[in-house]
């Protein structure tokens, strides 16, 4: 496939939404703003919210909710309530981790963000603050891994610029996936996240042509992913070596 359909992302108001019925009205309140609900539009829902009834909202317009959320009770409620990912899950219950598992919930681990954060501290003091926690994260993402909890990868840029995403791959590895696990946490969990596992994540026919090439295996050295040599997008190539 040679084209892609367009993506929005749709912000609420940053507000307290008290019930049940005041999400829904959000979420309502939300389908003039997008010409199709149906396209795995991605919705950037308040902080204070009642995730049961977003969850249940956005399933019954086709769409699905993600939450950015450090630990717990927070990353529980949203276990319980059914969400699609947790971005950053920085530390994870045991049951949190079950029901994760259980009900195939991704964890986004966003481990760039945080050794950015740590190495680019808004005060000295912040510093060493920024590095204990990277290292709480680190070992709470081993226990995951071993709960088995299903990873996509995912590096919360902004802060840091724009087309250095790949050292998450590495910091993956790192903290202890196998590079062929980074891999798929990317390539294929990435795209069921997305809601596009038959369009993107594969060389396959009917797959959107969209193709990198790195100067050696990343199975070998996943730091090669950095190095981006040769870049098809839909079909046309827009980098070569």
């Amino acid at each position: 496939m040679t084209a892609h359909k367009r993506r929005r992302v749709i912000a609420g108001n940053w507000k307290m939404y008290k019930n049940q019925a005041e999400t829904r009205a959000f979420v309502t309140a939300l389908k003039p703003m997008v010409a199709d609900t149906t396209d795995c539009d991605i919705v950037v829902a308040p902080p204070f919210i009642d995730i049961p009834a977003a969850v249940q909202e956005t399933a019954r317009r086709g769409t699905y909710v993600a939450v950015h959320a450090t630990g717990e009770p927070g990353t529980l409620y949203a276990a319980e309530a059914g969400v699609a990912s947790i971005e950053h899950a920085f530390q994870l219950s045991d049951e949190t981790m079950r029901l994760m598992k259980q009900k195939g919930i991704f964890a986004v681990p966003t481990f760039a963000i945080s050794e950015y954060f740590a190495e680019h501290p808004v005060t000295p003091e912040q510093g060493p603050r920024e590095h204990q926690l990277l290292e709480i994260h680190a070992r709470e993402f081993r226990k995951q891994l071993a709960a088995g909890v299903p990873i996509a990868a995912g590096s919360d840029v902004g802060p840091f610029p724009h087309g250095t995403q790949a050292r998450e791959f590495a910091l993956m590895v790192k903290y202890g996936m196998k590079p062929v696990d980074v891999l798929q946490a990317d390539l294929l969990n990435g795209a069921k996240l997305l809601g596009w596992p038959k369009e993107i994540g594969a060389l396959k026919p009917r797959y959107f042509a969209d193709v990198v090439a790195v100067p050696g295996n990343p199975l070998e050295d996943i730091g090669v992913l950095s190095h981006v040599t040769f870049v098809m997008k839909g079909g046309v190539v827009y980098r070569r070596p």
